[in-house]
């Protein structure tokens, strides 16, 4: 039973991770998506890729709205 355990991974609420291999899908449990046989990496910087984008083009549109006023 302990093997099992180490060799199933669960990913709650549709996160993005990295896999290091092929995923695998046993079944879907609700909101839940269990796979077997390989480890998620969460990776921090694609968490900022998105915002780090998003910053100057939000401050690049309020530059020209506000010189447009």
């Amino acid at each position: 039973m302990d093997a099992l355990r180490r060799n199933m991974y669960v990913s709650l609420n549709y996160c993005v991770y990295h896999m290091a291999g092929q995923l695998r899908p046993i079944f879907d449990a609700r909101n839940r998506d269990v796979y077997r046989s390989f480890k998620y990496f969460e990776s921090p910087a694609d968490y900022r890729r998105p915002h780090s984008l998003l910053a100057p083009l939000l401050l690049l549109s309020l530059a020209l709205t506000t010189a447009e006023l």
